[in-house]
């Protein structure tokens, strides 16, 4: 575990650049980021070639917000993502399970994780999804009940996966659908799924339509398709059909790991 490893649990807050290649890795939320990105320094740390080097960009940084240290016109990019619907149930899911563990730990602060709790099992998954057509909800859900430690995880949840490499030519962009295990299989590492205390599984087909109305933009960019057939176990846990760009691209990609300089 990368928790193990002090001198490597640094590189948990930054972005990873393959050393070489003029690649990065954006690590979108909720789209299997954590397991690809712990897999690749542990990888490429024990290969010490070359040496990792600790500088900082938050992990979850966009393509937009490295222009300052590179030109994301000629640079590539290398991303995890996965189906809109599932990534959004996904993203509701966390927000339960972060207020599940604060509860266990954090006793001088657990009443109001337990009021947001309830509050987003009250509205349920249909509610969460009522809100990518409402801004002003969005924003009085945010205002009464997140607090700056933990809002990113809400706002990181309606924000678009192709909003990652937003104006970046797509053939600069490597995208690996994690459904596939494509990534995982080409680096020879175990894929590990995280274990959630609480899932909700019920979507809906309206829930479905908003979702799909929101994220069309994904669906389309990382050729994801809509069916009304898939029920939440197979969001959560499919392997997808679509093809994507050949894995066998990465294994060129990949001559080691530093952190990208800001």
């Amino acid at each position: 575990m990368l928790e193990e490893r002090p001198e490597l649990y640094v590189y948990k807050t930054n972005v990873l650049h393959i050393v070489d290649t003029d690649s990065y890795f954006l690590h979108i939320p909720k789209c299997g980021g954590t397991s690809v990105r712990d897999a690749l320094i542990h990888s490429y740390y024990t290969k010490q070639t070359p040496e990792l080097k600790y500088l900082s960009f938050h992990n979850h940084s966009k393509a937009e917000d490295l222009v300052s240290a590179i030109d994301i016109n000629t640079s590539k990019f290398i991303l995890s993502v996965r189906h809109p619907i599932g990534r959004f149930l996904s993203a509701y899911n966390f927000l339960i399970d972060i207020d599940i563990r604060n509860i266990e730990h954090d006793d001088e602060n657990a009443q109001f994780y337990k009021t947001r709790k309830g509050y987003l099992e009250k509205i349920g998954f249909g509610g969460f999804a009522d809100l990518l057509a409402d801004k002003e909800a969005r924003k009085s859900v945010k205002q009464t009940y997140f607090n700056t430690s933990d809002l990113t995880h809400f706002d990181w949840a309606f924000q678009l996966q192709s909003s990652w490499v937003k104006d970046v030519p797509k053939s600069n962009v490597i995208a690996y659908k994690i459904e596939q295990n494509d990534i995982f299989e080409e680096l020879d590492i175990p894929l590990h799924r995280s274990k959630m205390k609480s899932y909700n599984r019920s979507i809906g087909l309206d829930n479905k339509d908003k979702i799909y109305k929101y994220f069309e933009k994904d669906f389309d960019r990382f050729r994801y398709q809509f069916s009304e057939q898939w029920d939440a176990h197979h969001l959560l846990n499919e392997r997808a059909t679509a093809t994507n760009l050949p894995a066998k691209v990465f294994k060129g990609l990949l001559g080691g790991i530093k952190v990208l300089k800001p």
